[in-house]
């Protein structure tokens, strides 16, 4: 074997190498991890300042879950709405929540459930606190996927 086929050897060789060292390394391939068994990315003890994309679930019926809160003066406005691609049964708990001792507690819990639709609206109004901070948190289930949406915190003023 002349010199320059045994370098052209052995550089696919350490490339072949280099290759099988991701499969060999752990004896799993990465398609092959269940998802739940995944931990989140830490940027903290790792200095990463960029925050890591945020990771959207796959649907095949929900269409765009959200919780609006509306504040006007102390009359808060609370908003579940989703969507389906198909018509069939949508449940949904609205939860209107405040925070206080560190925590969020549901204040008031509304529920609704329409059959054969492809989109469900629930809104309803409540007496709100100054000084106060509140959120809206809604579950849907979409015949027999499920999301949840939260609305961004308002502090009544």
């Amino acid at each position: 074997m002349s010199r320059m086929s045994r370098k052209v050897s052995s550089i696919l060789l350490a490339a072949v190498m280099t290759a099988s060292m991701f499969t060999i390394g752990t004896g799993v391939a990465a398609q092959d991890i269940p998802l739940d068994t995944l931990m989140p990315i830490s940027t903290e003890s790792s200095g990463i300042s960029e925050t890591p994309p945020e990771i959207v679930p796959f649907y095949v019926n929900i269409r765009t879950p959200i919780s609006v809160l509306n504040v006007n003066g102390t009359t808060g406005t609370a908003l579940a709405r989703i969507g389906s691609a198909k018509a069939t049964t949508i449940h949904t708990t609205m939860r209107l929540q405040v925070y206080s001792n560190s925590k969020w507690s549901t204040v008031k819990t509304w529920k609704k459930t329409i059959q054969n639709a492809t989109t469900s609206t629930l809104s309803q109004k409540y007496t709100l606190k100054k000084g106060s901070k509140y959120r809206v948190y809604s579950t849907f289930t979409v015949g027999s996927e499920s999301a949840t949406a939260y609305s961004k915190t308002v502090t009544v003023s």
